[in-house]
């Protein structure tokens, strides 16, 4: 089965002139790039505005100084280790620090830059005590990061794990996997076998997919 290669280093991308890999080879010091053959399929390398282009390929304006790396001002809600409680009946849990692409607006970028991955749980048993002690959480949010880039087993025992909180009614999934390497989803048998097993008429899973332009439906 087909699986696409990744590519992390920008002056690898077929497509771009060596002027251009030199310049944006000075954004990625900062911001990383990653990105796979798939998706980079889909750019059409003679429009320098092309939106797929614009969605994943650096851009030195990214080196402007202004804004800060927490754009949303995600660190007033940490409660656990990588987990926030914004809203009364929603726990954000930040389960992955790699995605199958790396969106040029994120509002995670710090996640990817030095240091940054420490605000992902690698172990969410602070987590879920603090969900289990807030029967007001109703519904839990995977994020990252992607939750659909970790392995199917370890994704099933993290929403297993949550399914023991009898209060907690949805979990959400949020990603864009489907849009940066459907193949992960093709290839993988078990993962709709795990969606069905824990989403249940009472208590759903619903799968957050996030696609930007029509052109990543394919």
């Amino acid at each position: 089965m087909y699986s696409p290669k990744y590519i992390t280093d920008i002056t690898k991308v077929p497509g771009l002139s060596e002027e251009e890999k030199k310049k944006l080879a000075e954004v990625q010091e900062m911001f990383a790039f990653r990105s796979n053959e798939y998706y980079l399929s889909l750019i059409d390398w003679n429009d320098p505005a092309d939106p797929i282009r614009k969605l994943v390929i650096p851009d030195p304006a990214e080196l402007e100084e202004w804004g800060r790396l927490d754009a949303s001002g995600e660190a007033r809600y940490i409660v656990a280790p990588g987990m926030e409680h914004k809203y009364d009946q929603t726990a954000l849990v930040l389960v992955s620090d790699m995605c199958a692409g790396f969106c040029r607006y994120c509002f995670r970028k710090r996640i990817f830059m030095n240091g940054g991955a420490r605000e992902v749980a690698r172990d969410i048993d602070a987590d879920l005590e603090y969900i289990s002690s807030h029967p007001e959480i109703t519904n839990v949010l995977l994020s990252g990061g992607d939750p659909l880039f970790l392995s199917t087993n370890r994704l099933e025992k993290i929403i297993a794990r949550i399914r023991e909180i009898d209060h907690v009614q949805i979990v959400r999934i949020g990603t864009k996997v489907p849009a940066y390497n459907p193949y992960r989803i093709l290839n993988d048998a078990k993962l709709p076998e795990v969606i069905r097993r824990y989403s249940t008429d009472e208590k759903k899973i619903y799968i957050i997919k996030q696609f930007n332009h029509p052109r990543e439906l394919t």
